[in-house]
């Protein structure tokens, strides 16, 4: 297990290599060999981890800066949190893996995503376990917990979740009944 200090730090190669290599055996992704994001090539990049578990990436070149210094809690794009040898993506984590991923996947209809957007958990029997990226469509919606009981546990923050007043007054009928289909 990858054991940092209680600032936040540049994360060395040899422990980085071991988030990446979680990302792969987690969700399929070889995140280690993708060239750029808007531009920036993978190896301009540096994963950051804060006094609360959570990891940032950001270019390498902030490397440079004092930040025991500058008293700073976060560099970059929050992508998740690593805690006790797992990773939870959140939401913009899910964005930047999810295109590459090819196991836990859970398409979710309408009403599931509707429900996940609200905060809830959704209920549903799956053979995963652990964390899974959530889709709807084309759309990636997150990061959620699959548990042995039927549920996907839902982490979205509360200032992240959409309110009743803020969604269409109904789901079309077709979307309601999709298929529930798995990808594992």
């Amino acid at each position: 297990m990858v054991r940092f200090k209680p600032e936040l730090q540049v994360i060395n190669k040899k422990d980085q290599k071991e988030i990446l290599t979680l990302i792969k055996n987690t969700w399929g992704a070889d995140f280690e060999h993708v060239i750029g994001f808007g531009g920036v090539k993978n190896q301009e990049f540096s994963f950051f981890l804060s006094q609360k578990d959570r990891i940032y990436l950001a270019t390498r070149s902030i490397e440079q800066a004092p930040l025991k210094e500058l008293r700073i809690n976060s560099v970059g794009c929050y992508i998740g949190e690593y805690k006790g040898g797992d990773l939870r993506l959140s939401i913009e984590g899910t964005q930047l893996v999810a295109p590459l991923a090819s196991t836990n996947i859970v398409e979710l209809t309408a009403l599931e995503t509707e429900q996940w957007m609200k905060g809830e958990m959704i209920q549903r029997k799956t053979d995963l376990t652990g964390f899974v990226l959530l889709k709807h469509g084309k759309d990636w919606l997150g990061c959620g917990k699959a548990i042995p009981d039927g549920r996907i546990l839902n982490f979205i923050p509360k200032t992240r979740r959409i309110t009743a007043g803020s969604l269409p007054s109904t789901i079309p009928e077709e979307d309601s009944k999709k298929d529930l289909s798995l990808h594992s």
